[in-house]
């Protein structure tokens, strides 16, 4: 609940917002700032601790933030943090990644380039023909698709697809299992393949 009702308009020190600008936290920055890691169920009459109803997340109807000491009208609650066995794409970011993977070399992370094609030409004709930053991921991609080899380290570049329904990336290496390769290709991958 939000205590925007509460603020007494004053005239000291007082500046307009010139900019706002959102970002995603590293994972160092999320463990700095998180209050305890959330690993346990919650029980019938059990301790709260280390549950998602731990009680120094914020504050409920019922008790107040154990960090902090506020109530639930002024608490803007604390971060608590989950340690995943595997990594997790971030749904609405799914999209952009696949788009980065498609235009870099997993190997050694350079920009996938053709022979004829380098990669000052690729800078040139984006400046050129592509000035929205949103499009360039796809207009690269379109440009090197038909690479097969990195110009630079000389690995095999794989093919990136994903899942719609259940959004996993797969990479699929046709040098490591041609018949798998082929079989995946025809229809929708669901594991990661390499």
């Amino acid at each position: 609940m939000s205590q925007i009702h509460a603020i007494i308009q004053g005239t000291a020190d007082i500046k307009s917002v010139k900019r706002v600008q959102c970002a995603v936290l590293s994972p160092e920055t999320i463990l700095r700032e998180s209050v305890g890691s959330i690993h346990r169920h919650i029980t019938k009459g059990g301790e709260l601790q280390n549950t998602l109803m731990d009680p120094r997340l914020g504050a409920s109807r019922t008790t107040r933030n154990s960090v902090t000491g506020l109530n639930i009208k002024s608490d803007p609650g604390n971060f608590g943090h989950l340690e995943l066995p595997l990594p997790v794409y971030h749904p609405i970011y799914i999209e952009y990644i696949k788009d980065i993977l498609k235009c870099i070399c997993p190997s050694c992370s350079s920009l996938r380039t053709l022979p004829d094609l380098s990669h000052d030409d690729i800078v040139r004709i984006i400046k050129k023909k592509v000035p929205m930053r949103s499009k360039r991921a796809k207009f690269i991609h379109e440009q090197v698709k038909k690479a097969k080899e990195c110009q630079v380290c000389g690995a095999v570049l794989p093919d990136i697809a994903s899942d719609n329904a259940s959004q996993i990336l797969n990479l699929l290496s046709h040098q490591r299992n041609p018949k798998l390769y082929c079989s995946l290709k025809k229809t929708r991958p669901l594991r990661l393949v390499n």
